[in-house]
């Protein structure tokens, strides 16, 4: 089946994975500490508290976008290469050479740093038509029944590219995310931390970090040649559950548009995405983290120095 039928990728793809844990996952953030189950008592004999399940489920949930975001990619640019082949978009997703994920973080940085490179990708059909890669991503021009005005086209367009700009701008950095996939190096160090002058007791700025983690990060351009230690920081990262869960619904939408399109095309069942005029960037703001960024860098001796 999968080499003779590879389009069965579009049938059985658990696109809304994410969503269902992350809506799990916040319920569970946003219901009371009885939350805490620990029927046999394991998690009581090593000192386990409810405070610490709650920052799991807000982690998890956090790290969720993350991973939701990467699999967005790892299949728009696996369909980018197939084009008009893309039912076998599960074989080229999963035939990964040598430096492949050098080049997937590369194209994932210069989309977050304004790159035109798919918003202005064109798409050739059979029909001598042209139209862009995005409307091609959503509606697959394959599909002749599907209708759609151009004001339809233009508006889910622009909602593909916002979503694709926050993800890829959240993306690019993956410091955060590597420290918690490999080893666990996030740490919830402060509730808050202010800054005043003690000895007038006034101008004081509080920060809350009720939700953040730390990791520990050495600049790549602020390392010695010679071996010896360079700078390193101290990354305190703030993140708001609630904006977690509206990006993973936004990249839910966006999956559901790319993945329902082609399971009508080979298939003949599925459905298309529509997307409404609404301001994302706006309401993504709105849920932003109270303290987003907080470094703290231990410079170290230049070269020169020495």
């Amino acid at each position: 089946m999968i080499f003779d039928k590879p389009e069965i990728f579009y049938k059985q793809f658990p696109y809304k994975y994410w969503l269902f844990k992350a809506e799990m996952l916040h319920e569970m953030i946003e219901r009371d500490e009885s939350n805490f189950n620990d029927k046999d008592g394991n998690l009581e004999a090593l000192g386990g508290s409810s405070k610490e399940f709650q920052q799991m489920l807000k982690y998890e949930l956090h790290f969720t976008y993350y991973h939701q975001a990467e699999a967005l990619f790892e299949l728009i640019f696996a369909l980018e290469k197939v084009m008009s082949e893309s039912k076998y978009v599960w074989l080229e997703m999963s035939q990964y050479k040598p430096r492949d994920m050098q080049r997937f973080t590369k194209k994932i940085q210069r989309l977050a740093n304004g790159s035109d490179e798919l918003r202005t990708k064109k798409v050739n059909l059979t029909d001598g038509r042209e139209i862009s890669f995005y409307e091609w991503l959503i509606y697959d021009a394959f599909v002749p029944e599907i209708k759609k005005s151009e004001e339809q086209v233009k508006v889910s367009t622009e909602k593909v590219d916002d979503i694709l700009l926050f993800a890829a701008k959240d993306l690019s950095d993956k410091k955060e995310y590597n420290a918690f996939k490999h080893g666990m190096r996030v740490l919830h160090l402060f509730d808050h931390f202010k800054i005043g002058d003690k000895e007038k007791n006034k101008f004081e700025l509080n920060f809350d970090l009720k939700n953040s983690f730390t990791y520990v990060n050495y600049p790549k351009n602020k390392q010695r040649s010679d071996g010896k230690a360079g700078d390193v920081q101290a990354v305190t990262k703030g993140y708001s559950p609630k904006q977690d869960l509206m990006k993973i619904k936004l990249i839910t939408m966006l999956m559901t548009g790319i993945i329902e399109v082609r399971k009508m095309r080979f298939f003949g069942t599925g459905r298309i995405m529509e997307f409404l005029e609404f301001d994302i960037n706006k309401k993504l703001a709105e849920l932003s983290p109270r303290t987003e960024n907080l470094t703290y860098t231990l410079h170290a001796k230049s070269e020169d120095d020495d």
